[in-house]
């Protein structure tokens, strides 16, 4: 999902709101598949590198090398990098403090998908990337009108209760978190798009990127056809 340079973690000072309702350590798999480790770890590891062995190129893995922020040696790179399905289209209805509209909700195919992953909606002439990741999660901040919600599925993740009050063509973007073990009241359900001020090494960030198209058509348009 995320070039090579993303690899290196991004600080920012946010932690996702706390969703009361219900609270659990995020399940985020970080881990290599052993199987596909030539070096044959003996132990969990989150890092590998290709390596020229003979006339093979193999995967070396290895542990991070600093748990608590994620941290792989430089000429190693991250094992679960969520790998989402890209520029495909998706479109909800605007919504108003009027009208009654039903829940709604994207979902998003892909491999890796878990719920260390964050739904963020910037304008259309926005770009998600490491160099701006305060800007478009504030601008997401801005657009969303109320927490998003996820639910993780088989190769697919579901994002509810999207709402955006104004029509238009908006970019998605995923942003991929990494939690500290340590620290296992950070998040809840990646539920919220509400961000606050935290510690410093609450939370790493491995990579944001812009994944499709989201159009919010205009609410009188579901209204002649409903």
């Amino acid at each position: 999902m995320f070039p090579i340079l993303w690899e290196y973690l991004f600080y920012f000072y946010f932690v996702i709101a706390w969703n009361e309702k219900k609270s659990h350590h995020l399940y985020c798999p970080m881990e290599c598949n052993k199987e596909r480790c030539y070096n044959r770890p003996r132990g969990p590891t989150q890092c590998y590198k290709l390596e020229q062995i003979g006339r093979n190129i193999e995967t070396i893995c290895e542990p991070f090398i600093n748990e608590h922020n994620g941290t792989c040696r430089p000429d190693f790179h991250h094992c679960a990098i969520a790998e989402p399905e890209r520029n495909k289209k998706y479109s909800i209805y605007a919504t108003d403090d009027v009208h009654f509209v039903p829940s709604q909700f994207v979902t998003i195919k892909g491999y890796n998908l878990h719920e260390c992953l964050q739904f963020l909606v910037v304008k259309k002439n926005s770009t998600c990337g490491p160099m701006t990741i305060e800007k478009n999660l504030m601008e997401s901040e801005e657009i969303l009108k109320e927490p998003v919600l996820s639910k993780v599925l088989y190769n697919e993740i579901l994002f509810e209760n999207i709402k955006i009050s104004t029509p238009g063509e908006y970019n998605i973007c995923l942003a991929q978190f990494y939690q500290d073990p340590e620290k296992d009241d950070i998040l809840s359900e990646n539920s919220s798009n509400k961000y606050k001020k935290k510690k410093k090494n609450d939370m790493k960030v491995l990579g944001i990127d812009t994944i499709g198209t989201l159009y919010v058509l205009p609410l009188h348009e579901k209204q002649k056809t409903g």
